[in-house]
């Protein structure tokens, strides 16, 4: 019983309309880093404002969130694709913070279980690009939420359309 009740709290947790913007932190490809830093975006109803913490050259491998919040640790892998349809990568920040779930932009679970493991990522899929607002559409956004034992903090990640693909241009997690 218990189970369900938090399944409903985390969903209406993630479909409710907050009167403010989440803080977001991001690690970005440095010649992006202006265009993001202090924008705020709105995605399915939530706001979020992102901060620049860190900044990357190039086009790497995988872009992770660092350390910016105390619950989980977001990745995304793929560097360039022609698909809108993404996996991401969540791992807990502390063994005591267990991975419960990760909901999609709009609050659908795309996976749980009951991950501890805080050195490896758990893969998620499947988030849907976007175009990110009042970009030109030259910004893309997939958006979710991880929920822990404690805490749902939402994350983004940003790609940049370049011709036909989507390059992977940074990663955010709520401020937490």
């Amino acid at each position: 019983m218990s189970r369900f009740i938090s399944v409903g709290v985390i969903a209406a947790m993630l479909a409710a309309t907050p009167a403010f913007a989440k803080d977001m932190h991001c690690n970005v490809n440095q010649d992006y880093a202006k265009a993001i830093d202090g924008k705020e975006v709105t995605n399915d109803g939530t706001k979020y404002k992102m901060t620049v913490k860190d900044t990357f050259k190039g086009v790497p491998d995988s872009v992770s969130s660092s350390d910016y919040n105390a619950f989980v640790n977001i990745k995304f892998g793929a560097e360039k694709t022609t698909s809108t349809s993404l996996n991401v990568q969540v791992r807990p920040r502390k063994s005591s913070e267990c991975l419960n779930g990760v909901y999609n932009h709009n609050g659908t679970k795309i996976w749980s279980g009951a991950y501890c493991d805080t050195s490896n990522h758990q893969k998620a899929k499947s988030l849907t690009l976007k175009v990110m607002p009042n970009t030109n559409n030259a910004l893309y956004q997939a958006a979710g939420a991880a929920s822990t034992t404690s805490k749902v903090s939402q994350f983004l990640g940003i790609y940049a359309k370049q011709g036909s693909e989507y390059v992977l241009t940074g990663v955010c997690v709520e401020n937490k």
